[in-house]
């Protein structure tokens, strides 16, 4: 996949609201003809002079509309976006961004919390396109509540057997759901149990989580080459 790309600036309205989990919500915003991204990449979002870079967690195939997704937290702009109404004007600029899906390789992904968005876009793209390199995610949440996307993910691996999903929490304890998946952080055994460790590993996610499984992964024996990451700050 060429990592070119054209940058555009224009004028947009927001589709619609969803909410993903409690505390995560995903806002649709309309593009215009001839807009594309590379799945992976982000852009800045810019309502009521206020603007900040959200990675888009929709697919490139998916037309007239991107989705970005975000945690809301105590900010001002989390504030501005859950005061969002349907048809409320924005303006994106983007997209940005080098940390984009390789179709040519195999793809072990690592995500914490809300570092899964650049990621979805990602596996949206291998199931529509149904890729044969195998993508494995590892999804690490603090419960089974804070799970975003869990249906879409579920659907993604439904469509594309290559597309394999794993999930694990930390706190399983603290969840009013039952969890009879993974518990615990990944680590180096989870990694070696489920994949074959040979690809790209994207890893994505707050920065302590981001530095912690950057140490995981060269333990493995990974070379920094074949490790691509991406640092969500703020949370």
């Amino acid at each position: 996949m060429p990592f070119l790309f054209m940058v555009q600036e224009f004028s947009s309205e927001l589709l619609e609201i969803r909410r993903e989990t409690h505390d995560v919500l995903s806002f649709f915003f309309s593009t215009p003809d001839g807009f594309s991204f590379l799945p992976g990449q982000y852009v800045m979002l810019e309502i009521k002079g206020d603007d900040r870079s959200l990675s888009v967690s929709s697919s490139p195939a998916e037309k007239g509309f991107i989705r970005v997704t975000k945690k809301i937290t105590d900010g001002e702009f989390s504030k501005i976006l859950v005061d969002l109404k349907e048809g409320d004007a924005a303006k994106i600029r983007g997209p940005y961004g080098s940390f984009v899906l390789d179709t040519s390789e195999s793809a072990i992904m690592l995500a914490g919390g809300i570092g899964i968005t650049p990621l979805m876009s990602m596996i949206k793209y291998a199931a529509e396109n149904n890729l044969s390199n195998k993508v494995t995610l590892f999804y690490s949440n603090k419960t089974p509540e804070d799970v975003a996307f869990r249906e879409e993910l579920e659907e993604a691996a439904g469509e594309n057997k290559n597309i394999k999903i794993i999930d694990t929490v930390t706190r399983p304890e603290k969840s009013k759901i039952p969890w009879a998946g993974l518990a615990g952080r990944i680590d180096e055994a989870m990694i070696r149990q489920n994949t074959d460790m040979k690809g790209l590993f994207y890893i994505c996610g707050p920065p302590a989580m981001v530095d912690a499984m950057i140490q995981t992964v060269k333990n493995l024996g990974i070379e920094q080459e074949r490790i691509k990451t991406e640092k969500f700050t703020g949370y």
